[in-house]
């Protein structure tokens, strides 16, 4: 790498907003195809996941994503862990991309319905902090779940049902993290959310009322329906 390009990768690095993650090295050959001047940028350390391909992708507003491209391998976990990594090294990524060919299943007859290399199916952060907590990792979840609701409370608002979700899932690594009180002062308004914007006797509204129960007494008794 010459001493220009390195330091224009040294400049995305800073300003990396997007993650974008492949399977196949054909994968991330079609992603490499739409970024404007990519360069390599690799972190220091041993093992794999430590290198990247940045570059910017023209945005619809007239600016510009910076984004990180990483190679990881196929299957859900490694992908989920891929994406963990790369929200280490880049702690400003505000989306992840899982990139894919999809098994590359084609639809002659609705052209917009084809799957081709490089189509998106993008995951979110919630099911990226899933992952580590069915893996044990409740602290290394946390982060991710903060960092959902923040951007669910952010794009629909604090009484939307994402946002229960993402209440009540952050809440359930709080529980495992010991932090039951806290954990109760985020399922409360989680339960106010489906109470009030569900139908009466909706299965989430017996869950949260469970899961509250479930920290201690002096909280609210589940309805007939829950």
């Amino acid at each position: 790498m010459s001493p220009s390009e390195r330091e224009r990768a040294a400049g995305l690095v800073k300003r990396v907003t997007v993650g974008i993650v492949t399977a196949l090295e054909e994968e991330r050959a079609a992603m490499l195809a739409m970024l404007e001047r990519p360069a390599r940028w690799s972190f220091a350390g041993q093992g794999a996941g430590l290198t990247y391909d940045l570059g910017e992708i023209r945005a619809h507003d007239g600016g510009v994503h910076v984004i990180a491209l990483a190679l990881a391998d196929m299957g859900n976990n490694i992908a989920a862990a891929r994406g963990t990594l790369l929200l280490q090294h880049f702690p400003a990524v505000e989306a992840i991309l899982m990139v894919g060919i999809a098994g590359g299943v084609p639809n002659p007859a609705k052209v917009s319905d084809h799957v081709r290399l490089g189509d998106v199916l993008p995951p979110n952060l919630s099911n990226l902090a899933t992952v580590l907590h069915d893996l044990g990792d409740a602290a290394g979840a946390r982060p991710l779940l903060e960092r959902a609701l923040g951007l669910d409370e952010k794009t629909f608002g604090p009484e939307h049902l994402h946002v229960a979700i993402r209440l009540s899932n952050l809440a359930t690594v709080l529980t495992d993290l010991g932090e039951a009180a806290v954990a109760r002062l985020l399922l409360e308004p989680a339960l106010t959310i489906v109470e009030t914007r569900l139908p009466l006797g909706h299965p989430y509204q017996g869950i949260f009322r469970r899961n509250l129960a479930a920290l201690g007494p002096g909280l609210p008794t589940p309805s007939a329906g829950g």
